[in-house]
């Protein structure tokens, strides 16, 4: 399981990263940006393929933001292209459990629809800042593990979570938060 949650941070880490990149928040080469992809995309299948339970959420993930068209950009694009290649590499079926799988798309598209509704808001109060955060998705994953007693779910988005938010507490997460100042 550490190998797994280790994976799973560096995964919210290159997340982060790319998203910044394809935001033009952080200002690199373009190819960076695909590598970063790249990056999160085969580090969310690696995390698949040592642990198979974590597939539904990647799927979920994935495919609430091509439902709510969050994916606009050659980097995410990369990523989950690289994410599909390894996973069908590794011969692994990343649906393991589809009422898991629908409940944490419907948790998915409820934060990224409630993260827009927040960013035209901008009140700052407690329903703001539970959809700025994204806490649909943590809710669910804590229900999951409920449900199932599989602490795995749980476990995972909050690591990717402290990976994703956290990266410029890091020594090289400072240097490149440097870079956004430029």
């Amino acid at each position: 399981m550490l190998l797994t949650l280790i994976t799973v941070f560096l995964a919210g880490m290159s997340t982060r990263l790319s998203d910044m990149v394809a935001d033009g928040e952080l200002r690199v080469r373009k190819l960076y940006g695909y590598a970063l992809g790249i990056s999160y995309g085969t580090l969310t299948a690696l995390v698949v393929t040592l642990n198979p339970i974590l597939g539904d959420v990647a799927i979920a993930v994935i495919l609430s933001v091509l439902l709510t068209g969050k994916i606009d950009n050659r980097i995410h694009y990369l990523g989950i292209g690289a994410f599909a290649t390894v996973i069908a590499l590794s011969g692994i079926n990343p649906i393991g459990n589809v009422p898991i799988l629908l409940a944490f798309i419907a948790a998915g598209v409820i934060d990224e629809i409630g993260n827009d509704y927040s960013d035209r808001r901008k009140k700052n109060d407690v329903i703001d800042i539970f959809f700025q955060k994204r806490m649909v998705m943590e809710l669910m994953s804590f229900l999951v593990t409920l449900v199932t007693g599989e602490i795995i779910f749980f476990l995972s988005l909050i690591i990717f979570e402290i990976g994703y938010s956290y990266i410029f507490m890091t020594p090289i997460g400072r240097k490149l938060l440097r870079l956004t100042k430029q």
